[in-house]
């Protein structure tokens, strides 16, 4: 009988917080409607105070307190999370900064870019929204090169590019996997470029030296010599850098092979 009792009770909340909203919407106190809309986001109902928000949003537009209003509606759908709301409230701070003069404005863009970094989806997938972000992160320090959120959007940054760098990795090792040494080659050191300090790097080098020598032994004849070479290169690259790699075994083993195939093709020949 208790959850019976507990059911025939949602009808009734629903129905007072409904008219409870409807009374705050229709009141002619605008000053009331923005307290209790700021009442409402500072409790956590953020869906109600958008709700509200949205509606008062215009009144306040020619008031002192007309960037507050539309920041915080900004705030209450971001609050809320999801794709939808998140990408809402990242229009509402960009039409923010268009079109307020505001101290909020810099929090404003900051969000902004916060919003393009909570879309930024997992490694392992499309990763065009987080170059939108690394894009909107870049604007905002050349905007605000002295921000107090600077450090936290540096330390955003970095997160943004290791994840691209991630990409990349699981995009060459894909390559590998299928025996597109080429493609992975290219992919490899396109993000070894991009991003040297990447915790990574290990691992993408040798997989480079990896994928060289894999390339050349694929080879027609008149190729190998050049991408022996070339995966040699890679080698010595490697191991000054990583000189005690947990990679050595399988690197000297490689390097064996490449040496076997000089000792029978002589570079002066």
């Amino acid at each position: 009988m208790k959850y019976v009792a507990f059911y025939l009770l949602i009808p009734v909340f629903l129905l007072s917080s409904c008219a409870g909203y409807e009374k705050i919407r229709r009141s002619p106190d605008i000053d009331y409607k923005y307290r209790m809309a700021m009442e409402l986001y500072q409790k956590g109902k953020y869906q109600v105070a958008s709700t509200l928000f949205d509606a008062i949003v215009s009144e306040f537009r020619a008031t002192g307190r007309g960037d507050s209003a539309y920041f915080f509606q900004a705030m209450s759908y971001y609050k809320m999370g999801g794709i939808e709301n998140l990408q809402q409230a990242s229009n509402l701070f960009t039409n923010f900064s268009r079109n307020f003069y505001s101290t909020l404005t810099e929090d404003a863009d900051f969000m902004n870019f916060q919003c393009y970094y909570d879309m930024s989806p997992r490694a392992s997938l499309d990763q065009t929204q987080t170059y939108e972000a690394v894009k909107n992160g870049q604007i905002f320090m050349g905007k605000y090169p002295g921000s107090k959120y600077k450090d936290k959007v540096f330390e955003m940054l970095s997160t943004l590019e290791e994840k691209l760098v991630e990409k990349s990795y699981i995009s060459a090792r894909l390559y590998f996997q299928i025996g597109d040494y080429k493609a992975s080659i290219s992919a490899l050191g396109t993000a070894l470029e991009d991003y040297p300090e990447t915790r990574f790097r290990e691992e993408m080098m040798f997989m480079l030296y990896e994928a060289w020598y894999r390339y050349a032994l694929n080879s027609v004849p008149a190729k190998q010599q050049e991408r022996y070479q070339s995966a040699l290169d890679e080698y010595y690259a490697f191991k000054s850098e990583f000189p005690e790699s947990r990679y050595n075994k399988d690197v000297q083993k490689i390097l064996e092979s490449i040496q076997e195939y000089f000792a029978q093709h002589p570079l002066s020949e």
